[in-house]
This record gives C-alpha cells, structure tokens and sequence, in this order.
C-alpha cells in the first residue's frame, strides 16, 4: 500500500512538472510573437505622428512656393498686387492655424 501510494506521488509530480515545462515552453514561443505585436503598434503609432507632422510642412512649403511666386510674377511684371496679397493672406493662415 506504501509502495502505491508513493507511485501515486511520484506520477503526480511528474504529471506536475511536465505541465509546468509546457507552460515554460508555450511562454517562451508566444513571448516574441506579443513583444513584436507591441513593437509593431508603438511604430504604428509613430508613423501616424510622422505622417501628419509631414503633411502639415507640406502644407506650409506650399504656402511659402505661392507667396514666392507671387513676389517673382510682381517683380517681373510690376503689378499683380492681389496676388501678392493672396499670397500674404494664405501665408498669414497658414502661420495662424498652425
């Protein structure tokens, strides 16, 4: 009767640990997949924060080619006033909004 119940023990322990190692062993495969997933968001999210701060420089190049070309067609030809002050306008919403 000793001698059974000892075995019984014994299976249960071993039982026991080879639970435990799969878990170690499941953890240690699922463990890279989630840290690549956190990597994977947080440059999602960086490259959200980068997509806009370019589209708004793009914004203002645009703004500040306009106003050049409006100071260069009025050189040129000595008038164009209100694209000049189009320009301006464009130029002051821009820096305004910003």
């Amino acid at each position: 009767m000793a001698e059974d119940l000892s075995a019984w023990v014994l299976a249960a322990c071993g039982v026991i640990a080879a639970i435990g190692a799969a878990g170690t062993y499941i953890a240690k495969v699922i463990k890279p997949a989630r840290d690549l997933i956190k990597r994977v968001d947080a440059h999602d999210k960086m490259f959200g924060n980068d997509n806009k701060r370019l589209a708004e420089l793009e914004g203002g190049s645009r703004e500040c080619c306009k106003a050049l070309l409006a100071l260069l067609d009025h050189e040129i030809t000595g008038n164009s006033v209100e694209k000049i002050k189009a320009a301006r306008d464009g130029l002051n919403k821009y820096l305004i909004e910003r």
